[in-house]
């Protein structure tokens, strides 16, 4: 396509790209009544502890080997089918793409790799360490995440990935920046990112509406290839 503005486009992972949220997939299967207690743990201190204090206890908690998340990711877990329309469209418009993930390197390879989609754009997460991988000092899976923790404080609390931050870095670039996302980790994109794009019935999208903050309700990855076409024409 011909006849647009040049933009940097990014986009959260976890029930934005995916269906569903991985994580809570994962957890809800192989441990979910600790998962939960963890969780109402996580709601009464929220602001204390924060979504990186969250997954690292969760997955501490959780007696799975490396092959059982392959296997549970790649039959359970889908990936948005007008995500690849989407991602086609990216790359004939020479557009920078880069996924923003508060979850795990590890799955998104899984699933990247499962749908036969080549990763040749950035990802910015964490990984999973676990017991039986090569220098691993822990009996249990450890959440190593890629920021340190003074990086990663926020008004939110501690995110496991400092997406504000990271976005901060391409608006260096002086081009429209587009963000997409589902969740609470995706709030840092407000007031950093040019242009909001909330998955329709998420938490981003509750969010914006009741701090009367401006973005666009997308249901699917076409509504949004459209509303950034709009907002590139020259």
């Amino acid at each position: 396509m011909s006849g647009l503005k040049d933009a940097i486009i990014l986009s959260d992972f976890d029930g934005t790209i995916t269906v569903t949220d991985t994580n809570n997939a994962i957890f809800a299967n192989f441990n979910q009544r600790e998962s939960e207690e963890i969780v109402d743990h996580y709601r009464e201190n929220h602001d204390e502890l924060g979504i990186r204090w969250l997954l690292a206890e969760q997955y501490k908690n959780l007696d799975i080997t490396r092959q059982q998340l392959k296997e549970f990711v790649t039959e359970k877990v889908t990936i948005e089918q007008t995500f690849f329309e989407f991602l086609e469209f990216i790359k004939e418009n020479n557009f920078t793409f880069a996924v923003l993930s508060g979850g795990f390197q590890d799955y998104i390879d899984i699933l990247l790799e499962h749908y036969g989609i080549e990763q040749d754009f950035p990802v910015h997460a964490n990984k999973l360490i676990f017991p039986k991988d090569e220098g691993s000092e822990a009996d249990y899976i450890k959440a190593e995440f890629a920021y340190p923790p003074e990086e990663s404080l926020s008004k939110f609390g501690p995110v496991p990935t400092p997406k504000g931050m990271i976005i901060n870095q391409y608006k260096e670039d002086g081009l429209p920046i587009f963000y997409l996302g589902d969740g609470r980790t995706d709030r840092h994109a407000i007031g950093r990112a040019h242009y909001i794009l909330a998955k329709k019935g998420s938490f981003l999208e509750g969010f914006c509406q009741d701090n009367n903050y401006e973005y666009y309700v997308f249901e699917d990855f076409i509504e949004a290839k459209d509303y950034i076409i709009d907002k590139l024409k020259k």
